[in-house]
């Protein structure tokens, strides 16, 4: 019985660094796309995939696409390949955003759990 492997984790900066004609990838969905393969046959030609190049272009596929674009015209065809799951980013808490804002060290300090009235601080 085989482990079923998890999507690699891809962070915004690796995607912004593949944003070149031979080099290019997209964000779709949270979904990282080497769609390189896919420039010179993208049906709206590449300048407007390359507009997108390291970039999350979930916004602008929704509105012309079905949903099965990738898989039946990128993945089955084999000129788009799955890189991974963009990684989600931690958000900063209103206070720790207000905390940096003033120069304060509680912004670098660990999150609070709450367990009912008590607070505690997890090492």
């Amino acid at each position: 019985v085989h482990a079923e492997q998890q999507p690699m984790e891809v962070t915004r900066e690796e995607v912004a660094m593949h944003s070149t004609e031979t080099d290019c990838w997209v964000i779709i969905n949270g979904e990282v796309w080497d769609v390189t393969g896919f420039l010179l046959v993208h049906p709206g030609g590449s300048r407007t995939l390359m507009s997108f190049a390291g970039k999350d272009a979930t916004e602008e596929f929704s509105i012309l696409h079905h949903p099965n674009a990738i898989k039946q015209y990128g993945l089955d065809t084999g000129v788009v390949k799955a890189m991974g799951r963009l990684k989600q980013e931690r958000r900063a808490t209103s206070q720790q955003v207000a905390a940096v804002s003033a120069g304060s060290a509680l912004a670098i300090m660990p999150p609070v759990e709450r367990a009912g009235a008590t607070a505690t601080v997890q090492r």
